[in-house]
């Protein structure tokens, strides 16, 4: 991978549980890198529900491989939305991880 090619920033965030002031437990997400990435748009689909119209983006973030702890449940934030995680693959050779990802329409 080619460090010119990771031209966006991305921050990785994992849900978290708390308790909130009436004792009640509530998710919330801590950041845990703001890195570097290379943002490639593969896939997306528009649906209409209830007269309500939901995009559905699949986006592969590419980044440096000594980020290895995140995992499925990690979420990517870029240009202020949220991505669930699908699939982790490394590429040992390039060292690179690639996160495939779709939008979490809120």
């Amino acid at each position: 991978m080619r460090a010119g090619e990771l031209k966006h920033r991305i921050t990785i965030k994992r849900p978290v549980k708390s308790k909130n002031k009436f004792g009640e437990t509530v998710s919330d997400y801590l950041d845990i890198y703001s890195i570097r990435a290379e943002v490639k748009y593969s896939e997306g689909t528009r649906q209409t529900e209830d007269g309500i119209i939901f995009t559905n983006y699949i986006v592969t973030f590419n980044i440096r491989q000594f980020y290895n702890d995140i995992i499925e449940s990690d979420i990517v934030e870029y240009n202020n939305k949220r991505y669930r995680i699908l699939s982790i693959v490394p590429f040992e050779k390039s060292q690179f991880i690639s996160l495939k990802t779709e939008l979490i329409n809120e």
